[in-house]
């Protein structure tokens, strides 16, 4: 049988697992989004270069 003061610290360690996954995910997702706003930056600018070369 596991006291309360064990039972705490696996809680609080498990809080702290998934806020470290959690903030991580974030900063994947928030990378992500930048990496699609480039590349439709770059498509527009690609678009441009060749309406300009027709």
């Amino acid at each position: 049988m596991e006291s309360k003061f064990e039972d705490l610290v696996k809680k609080k360690a498990h809080q702290g697992i998934d806020k470290l996954t959690g903030n991580r995910l974030l900063k994947v997702a928030s990378l992500i989004d930048e990496l699609i706003k480039e590349d439709e930056y770059i498509n527009e600018y690609i678009n441009l270069g060749m309406k300009m070369g027709e």
